[in-house]
């Protein structure tokens, strides 16, 4: 069995199985090849998400996004926002433009996962 998918099986057993992470937003630096203003923005969003204003922190998260377009991260912690929100079907359109640019990332993909399982058991 290739690696890659052992990594998709074992990931799905956790999720079958009912293990669930605590979903937090992600921090980056300068240091990460992020710019300082889609950096601050971001962080800014972490810490808002932190404090609760979860409107506020998705505003960051969106405004990152919109100027960096390959900033995998931003989507993702639009994402987990969505989810603070109870918005699972958005949320889904977030992580899947994060797995667009980072297809081989496996917490996109461990979160992408239990996207579409909580997406399921809604619908």
């Amino acid at each position: 069995m290739k690696k890659w998918a052992l990594s998709v099986l074992i990931v799905s057993t956790l999720f079958i199985s009912g293990f669930v992470t605590d979903l937090q937003p992600i921090m980056v630096t300068e240091e990460d090849g992020i710019s300082e203003s889609v950096t601050q923005l971001n962080n800014e969003g972490v810490r808002l998400f932190r404090g609760g204003k979860l409107s506020e922190a998705l505003g960051r998260f969106n405004a990152a996004a919109e100027i960096d377009e390959l900033f995998w991260e931003a989507h993702y912690n639009c994402a987990v926002a969505l989810v603070a929100m109870e918005k699972p079907e958005e949320a889904l359109r977030h992580i899947k433009l994060s797995r667009t640019i980072d297809p081989k990332n496996l917490k996109i993909l461990e979160f992408y996962l239990s996207l579409i399982e909580k997406v399921n058991q809604n619908a």
